[in-house]
């Protein structure tokens, strides 16, 4: 018989939430090792910690030893997840991960499948792993909750709430108490804990019953989620899976959404994490991915990153439920994602709720700023450059961007950070952009342009319709007439001499459908070439025969899903 201690750290929060039914996930950033669930505006949560050898593994230690992140159906049908504990504990970044096909009997699993008012599930370790399971407080700093023991059970009450978590055929051997932690061991007879976590108590649960559960959730998800056969199988399980087991919760917008990151948290006015940050184009990008499986999280992230505009109409390079750019924006490829998502739902009301947003933050681009010009069209020439609204600085902006010369807040808004097109580019303080006319955001614009004209006419604004047309055809023929330079779009200083550096994003012009025939073919010849863009890995954020290709970091030399998926 193994015994392990199970320390049972339980409080509850009172926060809102969209959802009538109980909604479940690793919602809390810190922790992909545990749950949180959420009921009439009440959050339980619960992690489980690995100890070997004197050492735990637990939060961000746990994002290196994660073996398989498995499917989470978007209805909460089944999930599960998988950690190594045989990695070493405690090593962040520095785990040596060569290759994961360790045997599922060496790892702790967690499954788990919505039942009820609940959930049901399993923790299953190997006997010289210990675990301990901590009910705690997500998203405040302290606990708000009436709990006590009921012969087995922990239960919790909030408000009219009762929460009941329970060991399934196994037991508490006993209890401890200190100051708001009840501390239990629990003797089982297996390696694996069954329970039930939920707001009803259950009714003839067994663990057989459980595992039957979960077998047969699981074949119903696999037998309907979609799939990809032959070389790019299981591709989409892959994206999909990790989107789902990413879903965080926002308490102060009752609402989920998908981080950039669970480690893209940046911290409030205390110096401690946030409740949230959304960066603007991972997250029309995340919609993008998330709409293949889960129509709902892609509306959602689109809303959660819509609710992030400033009234000038920025939607920022980043907010914060405290924080954020109100200096800068970052690409525009709001109206693109949100159109392709309306394909894929057919939910005329995404457009609706979304293209007054979208309109308003295609306008903050070119409306005036505070000198008068346009906000990043600093030459009047109808062309666009990056740049950053010094008179709108947030105060209290993270240690990091504190001193940031206007050229590093440019580089920036463009997503693409240290991109070489950005390298010494001279930055006028005055009008608040790069002193260059930049392709990239140009032919960004220009999609934006062509996406707002589509989704007017879909609505039935015939004459926006019509003025976003004839700006499209405006700055397609700007763009034409200005930034090709012999067989290639570059960008172009404003004393008229064009960068030599060619970036993935040069292709931009491609997605806005501005080059003839005759410039498409000399295009791809860029884009074919093995001194430039071919090879084994495509496609480099900066040209192979640029020298800082071989810097091979960030975005200087490696790959990145976003370019690649543009081009």
């Amino acid at each position: 018989m193994k015994h392990i201690s199970i320390l049972l750290f339980i409080f509850f929060i009172t926060v809102s939430f969209v959802y009538a039914d109980v909604q479940y996930g690793a919602f809390d950033p810190e922790y992909w090792n545990g749950l949180v669930l959420l009921k009439d505006h009440t959050a339980f949560a619960f992690r489980f910690v690995m100890l070997k050898s004197g050492r735990r593994a637990d939060g961000y230690d746990t994002f290196y030893i994660a073996e398989r992140v498995g499917p989470f159906a978007p209805d909460g049908s089944y999930a599960e997840m998988s950690f190594n504990p045989f990695l070493p504990f405690g090593r962040g970044k520095g785990t040596r991960i060569l290759e994961k096909k360790t045997p599922p009997i060496r790892l702790v699993n967690l499954r788990c499948a919505k039942y009820q008012s609940g959930v049901v599930g399993v923790i299953e370790s190997p006997l010289i792993i210990d675990v301990e399971v901590l009910f705690y407080t997500p998203f405040e700093k302290e606990p708000s909750v009436y709990y006590k023991r009921s012969g087995e059970h922990i239960v919790g009450e909030k408000n009219e709430l009762t929460f009941y978590f329970v060991p399934i055929d196994c037991s508490f051997a006993r209890f401890g108490k200190e100051k708001d932690t009840i501390i239990a061991t629990i003797n089982r007879d297996f390696d694996a804990f069954y329970f039930y976590a939920g707001f009803e108590k259950p009714k003839e649960l067994t663990f057989q019953k459980i595992e039957e559960i979960l077998r047969t959730n699981r074949k119903n998800y696999n037998s309907h989620r979609p799939k990809v056969t032959g070389e790019w199988e299981g591709l989409i399980a892959s994206i999909s899976n990790n989107l789902a087991w990413m879903k965080l919760y926002q308490p102060d917008k009752k609402r989920v959404y998908l981080p950039a990151g669970r480690r893209w948290i940046f911290p409030g006015p205390d110096g401690k994490r946030d409740l949230w940050t959304i960066f603007e184009w991972d997250a029309f990008f995340n919609a993008l991915e998330a709409v293949v499986e889960d129509r709902e999280l892609a509306k959602m992230e689109i809303e959660a990153v819509l609710d992030t505009q400033y009234p000038t109409g920025n939607i920022p390079n980043w907010r914060s439920a405290h924080g954020g750019t109100p200096d800068r924006s970052q690409p525009p490829v709001g109206s693109f994602a949100v159109l392709k998502t309306y394909f894929r739902t057919n939910d005329i009301s995404l457009l609706s709720n979304s293209y007054g947003a979208l309109k308003k933050w295609h306008e903050f681009w070119k409306v005036p700023g505070i000198n008068g010009n346009p906000r990043r069209d600093g030459n009047e020439d109808g062309l666009l450059e990056w740049g950053s609204d010094a008179d709108k600085l947030f105060e209290g902006m993270p240690k990091w961007e504190k001193g940031a010369e206007g050229r590093k807040r440019a580089a920036w808004e463009s997503g693409e950070d240290d991109l070489p097109n950005y390298d010494n580019v001279p930055f006028d303080d005055q009008k608040g952009t790069l002193k260059m006319n930049c392709i990239d955001l140009s032919s960004l614009y220009a999609l934006d342009t062509e996406m707002l004209m589509r989704m007017a006419s879909i609505l039935g604004k015939k004459e926006e319709a019509e003025a976003f047309k004839k700006e499209y055809e405006a700055i397609k023929e700007k763009i034409n007439r200005v930034l090709w330079n012999r067989d290639f779009y570059y960008d172009r200083f404003w004393d008229g001499k064009f960068s030599t550096h060619k970036a993935a994003s040069n292709f931009y012009p491609m997605i806005a459908g501005v080059p003839d025939k005759d410039r498409v073919s000399k295009i791809i010849n860029h884009l074919l070439s093995e001194k430039e863009f071919w090879g084994d890995y495509v496609i480099p954020t900066i040209s192979r025969d640029n020298p800082a290709f071989k810097d091979q970091q960030y975005w200087r030399g490696t790959i990145w899903p976003p370019t690649n998926y543009l081009v």
